[in-house]
């Protein structure tokens, strides 16, 4: 088996089609085997294929699109199909493939993860996304989906050659830890600081409060717009804006009217990437209450911009996030704490402080070089 950067890795993904959630984590994933792989296959959705166009000369891809519409049984027909899919090109891959390597996804793939423990080939399972949070949310209503995919996901597990996690909080969450002593951390989170900088000093800037995050039930949205009557009452300087698309987008939307302050809160919806750096410079404190994260890519962005952050301490965000040095912690996200919490940060007279020792944190610790040696230490 070659050894060094001429290795050549299949990533395969599932990602739901039309999907934004799986863009940022396999651009990351794929700059970075650039320069650690001699050769990438990524087989993925056609919105993923599109966004990672022109991304290196290194990269082939494969579509293979997974429509989840409708209730039960089409969802699991869908899904198990997608795995056959997976599958077919996997065997096409698999006489120019060193080693396998499942994300955004691939984690409930359990016949494609089978096919790879077959082939006698190093597989690699990182867990990326929000656990079994994430899984509630997308099988509500659909019975059997839930537990299916949490069994694949164990068994996948058990056949990958390494796990990989963002934190060893993760372990517990994702309910690995029978599987320690193959699960090592790293992540794929790398920040361009050309881009995402500080425009503006934060205490030059109104106090906008934002909510920036898919709009789904374990990001903690709902609780989140339960907290804002008391933090609008208790506040007058206080805006809100909302970031994210997803299923819970049209009762966001309702939410969001009923409160009837639209001079204060603004239900902005999904923006481009490349417009990110100018929201964030426009906000003061982003606030993410979420049930179960990896590690968020908007909270090191926004720390990075110099934007204070207020998080609840799950999967990866303890890492990062110290109480009152570099970032704030809430201590779980009932709409009473989060706004509590909102009010108090909000007139601590260490918020820029705290702000300025986020983005040098971020700056030490999210380049991209550090990141390659890192995936060059794990593979090599």
């Amino acid at each position: 088996m070659e050894e060094g950067p001429d290795r050549r890795v299949c990533i395969i993904s599932s990602v739901e089609e039309p999907s934004l959630a799986g863009i940022a984590p396999i651009r990351d994933m794929v700059n970075l085997f650039t320069e650690t792989h001699g050769h990438i296959i990524l087989v993925t959705s056609e919105r993923l294929v599109e966004a990672m166009a022109g991304s290196s000369d290194k990269l082939e891809c494969f579509i293979v699109n997974r429509h989840s519409n409708g209730q039960m049984p089409n969802r699991l027909v869908q899904y198990v199909l997608s795995q056959f899919r997976n599958a077919k090109v996997m065997l096409s891959v698999a006489d120019r493939t060193d080693e396998w390597f499942f994300f955004v996804g691939g984690d409930t793939q359990f016949i494609p993860a089978l096919l790879a423990k077959l082939s006698g080939k190093p597989t690699h399972q990182m867990f990326g996304a929000a656990s079994k949070e994430t899984m509630k949310t997308y099988g509500r209503g659909s019975g059997i989906l839930v537990p299916l995919l949490s069994f694949a996901s164990n068994i996948n597990s058990a056949l990958a050659t390494q796990l990989i996690v963002y934190s060893e909080h993760n372990l517990r969450e994702y309910g690995l830890e029978p599987f320690r002593d193959k699960t090592v951390v790293n992540h794929r989170h790398v920040i361009d600081f050309q881009r995402f900088r500080p425009f503006v000093k934060l205490d030059e800037k109104e106090e906008v409060v934002a909510f920036m995050a898919r709009l789904a039930h374990e990001k903690g949205i709902l609780e989140f717009l339960d907290a804002l009557p008391e933090v609008l009452k208790s506040n007058d300087n206080c805006k809100v804006k909302i970031y994210g698309t997803g299923s819970l987008e049209q009762e966001v939307s309702k939410r969001v009217k009923e409160l009837d302050a639209d001079e204060r809160v603004e239900f902005v919806g999904w923006v481009h990437h490349k417009d990110m750096p100018d929201h964030l410079n426009g906000i003061k404190l982003l606030v993410m209450p979420s049930y179960a994260e990896g590690l968020p890519n908007v909270m090191l962005e926004a720390m990075a911009c110099g934007v204070a952050v207020l998080m609840n301490p799950v999967g990866g965000i303890p890492d990062v996030i110290k109480d009152g040095d570099t970032g704030f912690l809430m201590d779980g996200n009932s709409p009473g704490t989060i706004s509590k919490r909102i009010l108090e940060v909000l007139e601590d007279p260490a918020l820029e402080s705290v702000s300025l020792r986020g983005k040098t944190f971020v700056e030490k610790e999210f380049t991209f070089q550090r990141q390659v040696e890192k995936w060059r230490r794990l593979f090599y």
